[in-house]
C-alpha cells in the first residue's frame, strides 16, 4: 500500500500553475512547428529544463 504523498496545498498551487505555463508554451512551440515555421533548438532546451526544474521540485515536495 503506498503512502500519499505529503505536499502542502500552497505547493501544489504553485506545481499547478507551472504545469499549466509550461503547457502553455509547448502548445505555442507546436502551433508554431505545423505552421511549418522554425523552432529554435534554445527555446525547446529551455522548456526542457523548466519541466526538469518542476520534477525537481516535485521530488523534493513528496519526499519530505
Amino acid at each position: 500500500r503506498m503512502a500519499a504523498p505529503k505536499i502542502d496545498r500552497e505547493g501544489a498551487f504553485e506545481i499547478a500553475r507551472q504545469l499549466r505555463a509550461i503547457g502553455n508554451n509547448v502548445n505555442q512551440l507546436s502551433k508554431r512547428a505545423n505552421e511549418g515555421k522554425e523552432v529554435p533548438n534554445e527555446v525547446l532546451k529551455d522548456v526542457q529544463k523548466e519541466l526538469h526544474d518542476l520534477w525537481q521540485q516535485f521530488n523534493s515536495a513528496i519526499q519530505k
